[in-house]
């Protein structure tokens, strides 16, 4: 049975617990404040950042460190057949070109699914995938169900849908959009 491992990173707005308890790796992406640079939730919290904010500080976020995710991608390529990697959208970070890169370096099966968007629905998509995995299906099936059920060829908008996203495996691109979110619910 193919092994299939789901990654995303705290643009998610997932914790590290909630990660572990899920079963989802997690990539911290990085925040720099002044010469600072913080692993996101780990070396500083929301509420910090909050605080630095009211003090007239900027800021700034980066993709997670290459090294983290060059050292995960290295583990999972050990255990896994597959991985899935929902990153934070590629207009805000380089967390998907970069998982492609490494996922070609190291010659592995990695889908990553430009979601557009981050927090709640990168977070549910994360955690929809692992659910889908844990049923035991096949990454074929898994890309099958979260294609949307209209694929338009390109990503101009359509009123009635509520989210645009990609799926980018090697390269490839597909564009639809998602009609009902109502399963990605969290406990």
């Amino acid at each position: 049975m193919e092994k299939i491992a789901v990654v995303t990173d705290t643009g998610s707005n997932l914790s590290f617990a909630q990660a572990k308890e899920l079963g989802i790796y997690l990539l911290p992406l990085q925040i720099t404040i002044d010469e600072t640079t913080y692993q996101d939730t780990l070396e500083i919290s929301t509420q910090d950042i909050y605080n630095e904010l009211a003090n007239g500080k900027m800021p700034k976020t980066s993709m997670a460190a290459y090294q983290k995710i060059y050292d995960l991608f290295e583990e999972l390529k050990k255990e896994y057949d597959t991985v899935f990697a929902i990153p934070l959208t590629n207009g805000l970070s380089t967390n998907a070109s970069t998982m492609q890169s490494i996922a070609r370096e190291l010659e592995m099966n990695v889908h990553v699914i430009d979601m557009y968007a981050t927090c709640a629905l990168e977070k549910h998509i994360a955690i929809w995938i692992k659910k889908l995995v844990d049923e035991n299906k096949s990454s074929e099936e898994i890309l099958k169900i979260i294609q949307p059920a209209q694929l338009i060829d390109s990503c101009q908008k359509s009123s009635t849908f509520k989210t645009r996203w990609k799926i980018n495996t090697y390269g490839c691109y597909t564009c639809g959009f998602i009609k009902d979110l109502s399963y990605l619910t969290y406990k």
